[in-house]
């Protein structure tokens, strides 16, 4: 058979392999996880990458469901029962089978309450559980996450005893019930409030961060927050913050509790901050900026704690993009999108959400006209040239160039057929440009 045929039928093959791609191979860097939907945030990730969470709102009217994304984008709703009206998912088991969240009653209060679905359907929390010395919450609670093995959840509401307009960090496991973690200092008032955002994979570490009250004169107090570790063993535990800092938070930890992240700030807020790092116990420790941004905060990392991520605000501006950290040095989400060609569409990424234990995938929640939208992006992606036959588009017409060269055929364009970069010019180039024309990552 002469090298015409060969193509000829090469063609015919891989225009079906080119259909089939296109559904199951397309790997895109970007997708706006909440297109189509009113408002929708993505709260966290399991560590395969394989399943997020959060909620979506299909109309402005709608308080919003929780949901579950595969990384598809496919999404479904979490049940609700009459007896809730709305809801979010924020925290996922390392498995990818447990979800953790907030339902709300149908009460005229509509009070939030912790929530967990799994295979046996959802299961709301009580708030006010809890005996000796494992202290009840209030009248509601806001769940933040959900530890690794799906046992502990960690969040925020009002004590069961004081205002109900302050908030205490919680600790939730089915053999202690709701404890109230309480707050680093206490305010001659009891008015002061504290947060837990992250778990270890067991759950026996909750970090977050707490008010803190620092005299600065004579019968004067500056409140300002400071992120905190707590342990049963060791209570709650100040991190500190960076040399000359008033003020920290902490946000995420790793799967062995021994890396937290956050941020430091000069303000007694995370306005200006820089984006740090605790290890071991040890003294807050700065991850540094690239040259053209005025501060940041570190919101998640890998369970093995060698990659974490945030958002960095540029000098001069209120623009926020996403940053990556890890032994290469820092990565600009936003540079790094657009080196692909992709256009966000007017949506700003805002906050990340959670990260895949290869740190190659990110989620989180952005803005697109005043609303909330969800995002997924994948990272790693490198950007090719899949324009072989430079006609101007990377379509149908360059996989049937490339057949043809890869058969022997002429080459008007000088193109390297070897397009996997492997040494040998062969069936493997046709199949790495199918996919990249689907969609897909380049090799």
């Amino acid at each position: 058979m002469g090298n015409h045929a060969i193509v000829a039928s090469r063609v015919v093959a891989f225009t079906s392999v080119l259909a089939l791609a296109a559904g199951a191979m397309a790997q895109p860097a970007f997708m706006d996880l909440g297109a189509g939907h009113d408002s929708s945030a993505a709260s966290a990730i399991d560590p395969s990458g394989a399943v997020i969470v959060g909620y979506i709102a299909q109309t402005a009217s709608d308080p919003g469901s929780p949901v579950k994304w595969t990384a598809d984008g496919t999404w479904v709703s979490l049940p609700l029962t009459s007896d809730y009206w709305a809801g979010g998912a924020s925290g996922i088991s390392a498995d990818g089978q447990t979800v953790a969240g907030t339902v709300y009653d149908a009460t005229s209060y509509h009070a939030a309450r912790p929530a967990i679905w799994s295979a046996q359907g959802l299961t709301v929390l009580p708030t006010i559980t809890g005996a000796p010395p494992f202290l009840p919450m209030g009248p509601w609670a806001v769940t933040y996450g959900m530890s690794g093995n799906g046992a502990t959840l960690y969040g925020y509401g009002p004590p069961a005893s004081g205002p109900t307009w302050i908030d205490h960090a919680f600790r939730w496991t089915a053999a202690t019930g709701t404890r109230d973690l309480g707050t680093l200092t206490q305010s001659p008032s009891g008015t002061y409030s504290a947060y837990s955002y992250g778990a270890s994979a067991d759950g026996s570490v909750i970090v977050g961060k707490s008010d803190v009250g620092v005299p600065t004169g004579p019968g004067s107090v500056s409140v300002v927050q400071h992120g905190f570790r707590w342990t049963a063993q060791g209570g709650m535990q100040d991190l500190g913050a960076l040399p000359g800092a008033m003020s920290s938070g902490a946000n995420a930890i790793s799967a062995d509790g021994a890396v937290i992240v956050g941020w430091s700030s000069l303000s007694g807020t995370a306005l200006g901050a820089h984006a740090v790092k605790w290890v071991g116990g040890g003294a807050a420790q700065d991850l540094g900026l690239p040259g053209e941004f005025q501060g940041a905060t570190a919101y998640v990392i890998t369970p093995n704690g060698q990659v974490i991520a945030g958002t960095g605000t540029l000098a001069g501006s209120s623009t926020r993009h996403i940053l990556v950290w890890s032994d290469a040095g820092v990565t600009d989400v936003n540079q790094y999108l657009a080196s692909l060609g992709v256009d966000l569409g007017g949506l700003t990424l805002n906050v990340p959400g959670g990260i895949s234990a290869d740190g190659r995938v990110l989620v989180g929640t952005g803005m697109l006209n005043g609303k909330k939208h969800a995002w997924l992006i994948r990272l790693g992606i490198t950007p090719c040239n899949a324009d072989l036959n430079d006609d101007g588009v990377a379509d149908q017409g360059d996989i049937d160039y490339l057949i043809n060269v890869v058969a022997g055929g002429e080459n008007p364009a000088g193109i390297d057929p070897d397009f996997n970069g492997d040494g040998v010019a062969d069936q493997g180039d046709v199949d790495a440009l199918v996919n990249v024309v689907a969609g897909g990552a380049c090799p």
